[in-house]
């Protein structure tokens, strides 16, 4: 279930672009896009920024910097400016998009239409906005919503955010419903998760001889948020892989050089990597995932010592 917000473009022969759009928003950060890591980074991101703001069936993800959790879509059809939030998002996702929609009204001094993205009602006014849209009864909708799902048959809960996907179980919803206000329980849970005290890896996929494999990174003195089971395909992936089995390696990398000007790491087989990494390095997050705390070369040669990596 989602929300929508539809403003009109009085300017149909110049949209504006992704830049611009962050540009309405004080510390309004795009969540798609090149990776970091990518060695043409910053030229990749400036040619996204210059470009048009994609349809509804590739919406872009965006939210302000601190505040954003699960984020909200902003996208461009038929003259219209939509942007959409997802149920349930937290407080600081709400705050994000109504603050975004309202200076995008104002810019083209217009109104604001809310629907389900298929028609839209309603001619609000920015300043209206606020008054009109119950998000609080949308965040608790949700929360509910989340409640119900939780059983025996299916203990976990993965909610999409801007950074990574969250894994929530029965234990943990249980103090988001025993608190005084659910509402903010989930606000702070899923920020937390969200922004973990520890490197967020993005998995590796790669094809060989018709076999899929699946690897993360583990970088010498980093705290590093990691699967503490069986890794799960990534949403982004999964439309692409389908059923295909994946088989997980984890790879610990190190800046030392060896004689051949190769960097040093060691590559793990990832159930080994699990049998062999002791309880007391790991510190849990979610259902899904536990921060492993900052290791040396040497403390995973003892941790291996028996095993031939």
């Amino acid at each position: 279930m989602s929300t929508f917000f539809a403003v009109k473009n009085p300017d149909l022969e110049h949209p504006i672009t992704l830049r611009e759009a962050l540009l309405l928003g004080d510390k309004l950060e795009v969540y798609q896009g090149p990776s970091e890591g990518s060695e043409n980074f910053d030229e990749e991101y400036s040619k996204l920024l210059g470009s048009p703001i994609p349809p509804e069936d590739s919406a872009v993800l965006l939210g302000l910097k601190g505040l954003a959790v699960r984020g909200f879509y902003f996208a461009y059809q038929d003259g219209l400016y939509i942007a959409s939030i997802n149920t349930p998002s937290t407080i600081g996702d709400w705050e994000s998009i109504l603050s975004f929609v309202m200076a995008l009204a104002k810019k083209f001094n217009t109104t604001i239409g809310i629907g389900d993205g298929q028609t839209f009602e309603g001619s609000f006014t920015p300043e209206m906005l606020p008054g009109i849209v119950d998000w609080k009864g949308d965040i608790r909708e949700g929360v509910e919503a989340v409640n119900q799902y939780l059983s025996a048959e299916t203990p976990t809960v993965a909610l999409l955010g801007i950074k990574r996907t969250m894994f929530i179980n029965r234990e943990m919803f249980n103090g988001v419903m025993a608190a005084s206000d659910p509402i903010l329980a989930f606000s702070q849970l899923c920020t937390r998760l969200q922004y973990p005290q520890a490197y967020i890896p993005e998995q590796i996929l790669t094809q060989d001889n018709g076999e899929i494999f699946g690897y993360y990174v583990l970088n010498e003195g980093l705290p590093t948020l990691l699967p503490h089971g069986k890794p799960t395909v990534d949403y982004k992936y999964q439309g692409a892989l389908g059923d295909e089995k994946v088989r997980w390696h984890l790879i610990f990398m190190t800046d030392k050089v060896d004689g051949q000007g190769r960097n040093v790491y060691l590559q793990y087989p990832y159930e080994t990597f699990l049998a062999g990494m002791p309880p007391d390095v790991w510190t849990g997050l979610d259902a899904e995932c536990s921060i492993v705390r900052a290791v040396s070369l040497e403390e995973m040669k003892e941790f291996f010592k028996e095993i031939e990596p």
